[in-house]
């Protein structure tokens, strides 16, 4: 896999990645805010020749996340697909592209919830655990977010009956199946998004500048301000020139 034009081990992808070089898309994955930093965390290679779930791959992961909305998770997703099979070999390769994409919509999936008082912190952080393994499984759930989730069951034990702001909230069962619906619903909005993207670069009587206007507001219409970068990573891509 030299570049980003094709997709082949990655059939996740989109087809309709950005016309860039594999190289191309590692330069600019390093430039902007991280721009002469290094990267945190690692690669760390399982016997079979993919990855071992460790947590310094989630931390290698959130380094690229910073580039999210600049470049796409696709793009993104080629240059870590790309690191990991340099770094433990091809099948690493396909790993990480795997467990980035999957990642990112476990993150997506427990995004918005603010419990107000100590119980109901318990109950979203089961919920939250609980979408985190149905997202990426439960090795990598373990190796990505099993410290913190300790750390905050730690935290909650020491707290006692204290509480912050009481409000009424769903039981665990309810959050959980609100995490579901989130997740579900944010799913169809990009699909019916990508609906309209499509018709927008099949419209013969719009220039690009145009077409990036209506772009710019389709994504406003349809999306909150907290999710407009990542819709809009999703979406560009396939929005042609």
């Amino acid at each position: 896999m030299s570049g980003a034009r094709g997709s082949a081990g990655l059939p996740f992808l989109s087809s309709q990645l950005a016309q860039r070089t594999l190289s191309e898309l590692r330069v600019a994955a390093r430039g902007g805010v991280l721009a002469g930093v290094e990267p945190d965390g690692r690669w760390v290679c399982a016997a079979d020749g993919g990855l071992l779930p460790d947590r310094r791959i989630r931390e290698r992961m959130d380094w690229y996340g910073n580039q999210l909305g600049p470049m796409s998770a696709d793009e993104l997703a080629l240059v870590l697909s790309a690191e990991a099979a340099e770094a433990c070999g091809p099948k690493a390769g396909q790993d990480a592209s795997q467990v980035w994409r999957a990642y990112q919509d476990a993150m997506v999936a427990v995004a918005g919830v603010v419990p107000a008082d100590r119980a109901a912190l318990e109950q979203s952080a089961r919920a939250a655990a609980a979408a985190r393994r149905r997202g990426i499984g439960p090795s990598w759930a373990e190796a990505f977010f099993g410290d913190d989730e300790r750390l905050l069951a730690a935290q909650l034990a020491g707290q006692g009956s204290r509480e912050v702001v009481p409000q009424p909230l769903p039981d665990a069962a309810a959050r959980s199946a609100a995490v579901d619906a989130s997740w579900a619903s944010w799913r169809q909005r990009i699909e019916d998004a990508q609906q309209a993207v499509n018709q927008l670069r099949n419209d013969p009587s719009l220039n690009a500048e145009t077409r990036a206007g209506k772009f710019h507001e389709l994504i406003e219409q349809r999306f909150a301000e907290t999710e407009r970068l990542r819709a809009e990573g999703l979406l560009r891509p396939t929005l042609g020139g």
